[in-house]
């Protein structure tokens, strides 16, 4: 049986001993639940810029590269698919941002 591969991002935004969440909302995968924010990476995109534009479109948050910490890549299986997901870490108290996609999550 073939599968694809997609290619995806989360980022732990971390001030302290806080992890920023979000509620899902309207997005058709584990809507309700608290998740960090993250999406898929496109076409000729490598996951840090992936990262970066998902922070600028889901939080409004402008980041350097030299903020962007990474910590892992992991696996999920949703049958017929797998996903690929480069999980990043942001740390510091001096970042300001917003629900930039309300439609897709609660603050």
């Amino acid at each position: 049986m073939k599968f694809k591969i997609i290619p995806s991002v989360n980022f732990l935004l971390v001030d302290g001993n806080k992890i920023l969440l979000s509620r899902r909302l309207n997005t058709g995968w584990l809507d309700g639940h608290l998740c960090i924010p993250g999406g898929h990476v496109e076409e000729d995109e490598t996951p840090r810029q992936a990262a970066l534009r998902e922070m600028k479109e889901e939080l409004d948050l402008e980041v350097g590269l030299d903020n962007l910490e990474f910590l892992c890549v992991l696996a999920r299986v949703k049958q017929p698919d797998q996903y690929v997901g480069y999980e990043f870490v942001i740390r510091g108290s001096n970042f300001k941002y917003k629900n930039a996609e309300p439609e897709n999550a609660l603050s």
